[in-house]
């Protein structure tokens, strides 16, 4: 028998088998890991929903307690009721009519026992679809789950006649400023209306407004009873509150105009009862967007007469310098001209040994003509046409054209006639530009 050989096997399965072994333990303890990981995200998500909940709680709880304290210490839940048209109070002749809203006894019941009626006049915020406005409890005769809404409210709110809308109860401070809004640009268009003080004291007579001496249309007989200030104050007087993004209509001469109310203070809501309250008229929407397209249009045309002015100025310094470099150039150009007629080699005789005629035909058409010795470079033939302001410096070739042969001042000006084989008695250029 092979003990040998029988060991290594024994030994062989013995390390596949611990491998195996720590290959599990190895994957048991990584799904522990796993586990334990999992526990504790969820711990850690439980205790931050934990801690959700309480801060959730906590600002309810504060939100809550500001509300008793703004309601004098009342606590009413906001509850949902069923909204039914109301208008018992216009039809009884109830002043500040067009805001009052009849609750359900048990409303009266739950605020009575937490001494609400001791605060005075009892207001209800209303809500809907995230429109809300404010009004007064009038009586509290509907049935269980409803609230009579008048029409001014239910338009306000929006929605079907009879859907839900959210009540909650609210203590409401005396208002003392009023900022209104025409909804269309007639209000602004037919009435001049300045700052105005909304209490009893207000004068009747139109005539001691002069503004109004400006209103399109208004005739005399119509200011004692059409008063403007006075209107807005028969507005108010139907109302026992104003919330901010209320519209009020307000029949002035006849004809019906919307306001909207855009700031209230000392709050966005105010009672309106027994309190002398500053209103202001500001600008209707159409009419601030027509001011904004005018003024938009306006500074569009100052900004383009700015840019044309710019532009103008800006050919004008353009053209300034080019005028100056066109003279600075024009002025280098004669004084070049002189330097080289000034420093050119006297002209040989005719006749003489060595001296050959040379013309030069301009492509203009005129012809200029120079004796030259066979000896002299060819410079002293472009310095000669320089010289006679014929042609830009340093910008032409001359050539002849049988045989066609082109000279440069670059690679020509210093050969003379004799090296360039330019000896016969007569020779003819032709200037002709690079």
């Amino acid at each position: 028998m092979d003990f040998s050989a029988y060991t290594s096997k024994l030994q062989k399965e013995q390390k596949s088998r611990a491998e195996k072994a720590k290959r599990e333990a190895e994957k048991l303890a990584r799904e522990k890991d796993r586990v334990a990981a999992k526990l504790a995200e969820y711990e850690e998500q439980q205790r931050l929903a934990r801690i959700e909940r309480h801060r959730i709680e906590e600002e309810a709880a504060l939100v809550a307690e500001r509300e008793r304290e703004l309601n004098g210490g009342v606590d009413f839940r906001p509850r949902t009721l069923r909204a039914v048209p109301y208008d018992a109070a216009e039809q009884k002749g109830i002043n500040r009519s067009k805001d009052k809203i009849c609750l359900p006894v048990s409303v009266r019941t739950e605020l009575s026992m937490q001494g609400a009626e001791k605060l005075g006049p009892m207001f209800f915020e209303l809500s809907r679809g995230g429109t809300r406005t404010h009004g007064a409890a009038l009586e509290f005769t509907a049935r269980d789950g409803t609230v009579g809404v008048p029409p001014a409210l239910a338009a306000m709110l929006g929605g079907s006649e009879e859907e839900a809308v959210q009540v909650k109860f609210a203590r409401l401070p005396k208002g003392t400023f009023a900022r209104l809004q025409p909804v269309g640009r007639d209000f602004q268009r037919d009435v001049e209306l300045p700052s105005y003080l909304y209490c009893d004291s207000i004068p009747k007579h139109a005539s001691e407004f002069p503004e109004f001496d400006r209103v399109a249309g208004f005739v005399p007989c119509q200011r004692d009873v059409e008063d403007v200030r006075a209107v807005l104050e028969r507005e108010l007087h139907t109302r026992s509150s104003l919330t901010v993004g209320d519209v009020l209509d307000i029949d002035f001469c006849g004809t019906l105009y919307r306001l909207r109310v855009l700031e209230l203070q000392p709050q966005p809501q105010v009672s309106v009862i027994d309190t002398d309250m500053e209103v202001e008229v500001a600008p209707s929407v159409e009419y601030e967007e027509e001011a904004a397209v005018k003024a938009a249009a306006a500074a569009r045309q100052e900004a383009e007469l700015a840019e044309h002015t710019r532009v103008q100025e800006e050919r004008a310094r353009l053209e300034q310098e080019e005028t100056a470099r066109a003279l600075a150039n024009a002025e280098a150009v004669h004084r070049q001209r002189l330097h080289k007629a000034a420093h050119l080699p006297p002209e040989p005789p005719a006749g003489a040994e060595g001296v050959v005629s040379c013309a030069v035909r301009m492509p203009d058409g005129a012809r200029l003509v120079r004796r030259v010795l066979l000896g002299e470079s060819l410079r002293v033939l472009f310095d000669f046409v320089d010289a006679k302001g014929t042609a830009d410096l340093q910008s032409y070739s001359l050539a002849t054209a049988f045989p066609r042969r082109v000279f440069t001042l670059a690679e020509d000006a210093d050969k003379t006639l004799s090296e360039m084989g330019l000896d016969g008695p007569q020779l003819a250029f032709f200037l002709e530009a690079c």
